[in-house]
């Protein structure tokens, strides 16, 4: 049975049409959605993906991350409907979550549909059952073959890790990848550019598999932010940490929106000049890097094993620093977390001053005390 999370992440469905004079208008939402949202869905529509040429989308499938939801689109081949000014239309689906392959689904259907029927109350039937039961069967009537869609069929995380080539990652940067993942465990702000956008969509979605041991590892991905949009940045810079894509090579030089910059087209990562103490190494640093890269070149380990070996690292990373930490309101008490009995009311926490009696190497103290910051483990 399909679960309640899964059913609560979706938001909202929206029709938006391509009229014959270039412009895209919302014609039909479930429930209804604030103007910026609006806009900005209008602006990805006219703006990123439209071809002057053809008056059309030439991109039938993507996805955006705004205002902390979930944006996915998905348009029409060129068609003629009930009215002539109509060219084309798009399925948007506002979620919670991030699952590029199950919304692509379910948006393709959601096209099929209306595709055949011209009726919203069809679309509104589908989704209403979707929302109730977790699932529905479209019938060969409506669609050229009989298809049932279930949410619960996106509900593992491996429908994700197998979309996630972190050894491909990984072997393209080699040990210069330990850049990328200590900005990503320290919560640091990382800049994608790529002029293509299916290889920036493509890398930057492995990204967050760095940093597994995080649920909320995804809604820091920004696929692709558009540098000239006010908005955009805005509710980019509103976040302590990012990962996000940028097409306009220009990005390099807002030094204000990154501690690194990833120049994927050259293979290239730059250090932000204020961010360099951040990113300085360690023998920690060198051991994760060697693990990552020869454990990458395993002709026996797949993706998903690799995803869950950095993870099994980073909280091999976390535990070491709670065995350093006391808790506020205890000392010396053998039931603390301290001593491995980790509770909600006595979270293990660490001082700098208690980091710093350990006389660790000055760049190991401070990669310790950032990521206990980012872990929220220091007080």
């Amino acid at each position: 049975m399909t679960s309640t999370k899964a059913i609560e992440q979706l938001v909202s469905i929206h029709v938006f049409e391509n009229q014959l004079h270039n412009s895209v208008v919302m014609k039909w939402t479930f429930p209804s959605i604030g103007h910026t949202l609006r806009s900005y869905i209008e602006t990805q529509l006219n703006d990123q993906y439209f071809d002057p040429n053809s008056g059309l989308f030439d991109r039938h499938f993507h996805y955006h991350h705004f205002e902390n939801v979930w944006i996915y689109m998905h348009s029409s081949e060129p068609l003629v409907l009930s009215s002539p000014d109509v060219k084309q239309f798009s399925i948007v689906i506002i979620a919670k979550d991030f699952n590029p392959e199950k919304y692509e689904t379910l948006t393709k259907i959601f096209v099929k549909i209306y595709l055949k029927s011209g009726q919203i109350e069809r679309l509104l039937s589908y989704y209403l059952t979707l929302l109730i039961k977790g699932s529905f069967r479209v019938s060969e009537d409506q669609l050229n073959n009989c298809q049932k869609f279930n949410l619960e069929d996106y509900e593992s995380v491996d429908t994700i890790h197998a979309k996630s080539t972190i050894k491909s990652v990984i072997k393209m940067f080699g040990l210069d990848v330990i850049l990328i993942y200590t900005a990503l465990v320290l919560k640091r702000r990382v800049v994608v550019y790529h002029h293509k956008l299916d290889p920036l969509l493509q890398f930057i979605r492995v990204l967050p598999a760095f940093v597994w041991h995080r649920p909320d590892a995804y809604q820091m991905l920004y696929p692709c932010v558009e540098l000239s949009s006010t908005t955009e940045i805005q509710d980019l810079q509103s976040h302590t940490h990012y990962i996000a894509g940028f097409l306009e090579s220009d990005v390099q030089s807002r030094t204000d929106l990154y501690d690194i910059y990833v120049n994927l087209a050259a293979i290239e990562i730059t250090v932000g000049h204020t961010s360099k103490d951040m990113f300085a190494m360690t023998k920690t640093h060198k051991e994760i890097a060697v693990f990552m890269t020869r454990q990458a070149d395993s002709h026996t380990t797949t993706d998903s094993d690799l995803i869950r070996d950095i993870c099994d690292k980073n909280l091999e990373l976390i535990k070491n620093l709670k065995r350093m930490a006391t808790t506020p309101s205890t000392t010396g008490d053998t039931d603390s977390p301290i001593n491995g009995k980790d509770t909600p009311d006595d979270k293990p926490m660490i001082s700098l001053e208690v980091l710093k009696e350990k006389k660790l190497n000055k760049n190991l103290e401070n990669f310790l005390w950032n990521l206990a910051i980012a872990e929220n483990l220091c007080f």
